[in-house]
C-alpha cells in the first residue's frame, strides 16, 4: 500500500498516541481544546516582504481532532435511517445543511 501522508509512514510509531486520545476521548479525559488548535502563518512570497499582499497565508490544522468525529460518523452511519427523521434534510448524505433552506426560501418566494 502507499502511503501519501507522511505521518501514516509511521503508523507504527503514532498508533499508540492516536489510540490513547480516541480512547481518552472517549473517555472524557482528554482536553479538547488541546486538539482541537490551528496556526495561521504568513510565508513571504518574495524577498524582503513588507505588505500583507507580498505574504501567502497557510494554516496548519491538527488532524488529531478530526479521527474520532470521523470514526463515530462512520460506525453510526449505518443506524441513522432509525435515529433520525426523512424531512430532516440535513443529514441526507450528498446533500448540504442549507439545502433545506434553499428550498424552502423557493416555494415560499
Amino acid at each position: 500500500m502507499v502511503f501519501r501522508l507522511p505521518s501514516l509512514k509511521k503508523w507504527h510509531v503514532l498508533k499508540h498516541l492516536v489510540y490513547a486520545i480516541i480512547q481518552g476521548f472517549c473517555l472524557g479525559t482528554v482536553d479538547i481544546s488541546r486538539l482541537n488548535y490551528t496556526i495561521l502563518s504568513l510565508i513571504p512570497k518574495v524577498k524582503g516582504a513588507d505588505t500583507i499582499c507580498q505574504f501567502r497565508p497557510i494554516a496548519l490544522i491538527n488532524n488529531l481532532a478530526k479521527f474520532p468525529p470521523k470514526g463515530f460518523s462512520t460506525r453510526l452511519s449505518p443506524l441513522a435511517h432509525q435515529v433520525i427523521s426523512p424531512t430532516q434534510s440535513a443529514f441526507i448524505k450528498g446533500c448540504f445543511i442549507l439545502d433545506g433552506i434553499v428550498s424552502l426560501h423557493e416555494v415560499v418566494h
